[in-house]
């Protein structure tokens, strides 16, 4: 008996036909894996499988003069899936803000709240302490926040908890590591994928100073949030990370297409119905170090206190440049995430398995900050909010199709 190959498209038929169909927001449908697909045999995504849609405006201040929008991070989101967190100037917290149609302007619901006792992170050091992620867990908000310059590596902890913003307990330890690897973006793991993972949520952190004390690239590790404020130290497993002493990605001054020294992380999602684990945030295309200049003739000139002009018309600042900028995607498959679990893979071994481009963000500009990017789950939505600017972009995941 001959066997006959089975044409492609009725292939992806008898899949669309065993899997569950679900209506999200706006009507559309989505189809998502059958219950008997295993979670090893789940799709990748790749760049064509994230939609732009536009965007929608951030408020600039609430009623009592916050500002938001300034130097502010996109957090989380909030438990009714329909609002997110956004932090504020100056305040040590966040705001909860409403999630508008596309071309619409959020409005806030709850007004800036600080976390208390940010500064007990470290009490000695004088310089600032901020969020780095909100998850909203059974009932609880569970926060991650981080000294911005730890050059000591005093800081010891990086977790609170708590009903509200305003009255979550901590900080708490999350981990054995530098809490500069876990003090940042939080998301959950879909439920097909917890037991693999072992455990709900992830929590990481990249590329911050002093960077020897975080990792040099994308970097989460898996917890359990219940854990936070019960026990003395919540357990964590560290799964993608790239610490001082396993740079795999490549050294700090020596720019590649995984990283570099202007490399800045804004958040991470994981979609259900796929084994795809998404970085979102910002690569440069060069190195220099030195003071930033608009004139290009002056790139890599000697600078009059002794360093060097480098030409990036985005940024004046003396530092690491590495203009033109990029809003940037590292995509990571789970299933290399479970092998570092269950023990049969280093975290720092692992690699993309691709990365691409934002280009509706960056149009054309170069320039390309970031504060934070948020994963909506309910409508399978990423919203990535740049540098100074009440925009927040909109790109929605697509299911994959059949490969």
């Amino acid at each position: 008996m001959v066997s006959m190959p089975v044409p492609r498209r009725l292939v992806l038929a008898a899949a669309l036909s065993a899997a569950t169909l679900s209506v999200v927001p706006g009507g559309a449908l989505l189809a998502q894996a059958p219950a008997s697909v295993a979670p090893s045999a789940l799709p990748l995504l790749s760049g064509t499988d994230l939609r732009y849609l536009g965007t929608f405006r951030l408020p600039d201040e609430d009623s009592r003069k916050i500002t938001l929008h300034y130097g502010g991070h996109a957090l989380g989101m909030a438990a009714d899936g329909q609002s997110m967190y956004y932090g504020c100037v100056y305040s040590g917290g966040a705001a909860r803000v409403s999630i508008p149609e596309i071309g619409g302007r959020a409005e806030i619901l709850e007004p800036c709240r600080g976390v208390p006792n940010l500064k007990a992170l470290d009490d000695s050091d004088p310089n600032p302490k901020v969020l780095g992620g909100i998850l909203a867990w059974n009932g609880r908000l569970i926060v991650s926040g981080y000294a911005t310059y730890d050059a000591g590596h005093n800081v010891t902890k990086s977790h609170w908890a708590g009903e509200t913003l305003g009255t979550a307990e901590g900080p708490y330890t999350v981990g054995g590591e530098e809490p500069g690897l876990v003090a940042g973006y939080m998301t959950l793991v879909p439920e097909e994928w917890r037991a693999l993972f072992g455990g709900p949520a992830l929590t990481g952190q990249c590329c911050i100073s002093i960077i020897s004390r975080s990792s040099y690239g994308p970097s989460v590790s898996v917890f359990d949030p219940d854990e936070i404020g019960v026990k003395r130290k919540a357990s964590a497993k560290m799964l993608v990370g790239y610490p001082d002493d396993h740079q795999t990605l490549g050294p700090y001054d020596r720019p590649n297409r995984y990283f570099s020294s202007v490399v800045q992380m804004g958040g991470i999602a994981f979609p259900s119905g796929t084994r795809s684990v998404l970085f979102i945030g910002r690569h440069g295309t060069g190195y220099c170090y030195g003071e930033g200049t608009k004139d290009p003739a002056l790139h890599y000139t000697p600078h009059p206190q002794g360093t060097w002009w480098c030409y990036d018309p985005t940024n004046g600042d003396k530092g690491p440049h590495g203009y033109p900028y990029r809003h940037f995607v590292w995509a990571y498959d789970a299933n290399d995430l479970v092998l570092v679990k269950q023990g049969r893979k280093a975290p720092w071994s692992l690699t993309p398995y691709a990365t691409w481009s934002l280009h509706e963000m960056s149009a054309g500009t170069g320039n390309a900050w970031i504060n934070g990017a948020v994963y909506d789950a309910t409508r399978r939505r990423i919203y990535v909010v740049p540098t100074n600017d009440p925009i927040v972009h909109v790109y929605e995941v697509k299911t994959p199709s059949v490969r």
